[in-house]
């Protein structure tokens, strides 16, 4: 928040009775101690708790499926990249479809 005629940015703590509103820098120990006040003060209301479980289940699954997704394409591109490569060295090679090797010319 901006504080004073110079407009420095500061971080508002406290309002006294004055309705008057006090701000320090981010890393003063007032600014500390109001934010550890701030935290213990922080609860999660008890009619949140179903949705916030019914959400944190909807994204692990979420994420597992696309991880299996992005993994069957993986595995997809990388048979498909060593099909092309087999396919090509055997090409070169001479060795039929199916074989693993070049037949003898002896026979």
């Amino acid at each position: 928040m901006e504080f004073g005629e110079d407009k420095k940015q500061l971080v508002p703590y406290k309002i006294d009775e004055k309705n008057m509103t006090w701000g320090a820098a981010s890393y003063s120990s007032e600014v500390s101690t109001y934010k550890e006040q701030l935290e213990a003060r922080f609860v999660i209301p008890p009619e949140d708790n179903n949705w916030i479980e019914k959400e944190k289940s909807r994204l692990y699954w979420g994420n597992w499926k696309e991880s299996l997704r992005n993994l069957g394409i993986g595995l997809a591109i990388f048979a498909g990249t060593v099909w092309a490569i087999g396919w090509i060295v055997r090409g070169f090679m001479g060795i039929p479809r199916g074989m693993d090797r070049k037949p003898n010319s002896d026979a």
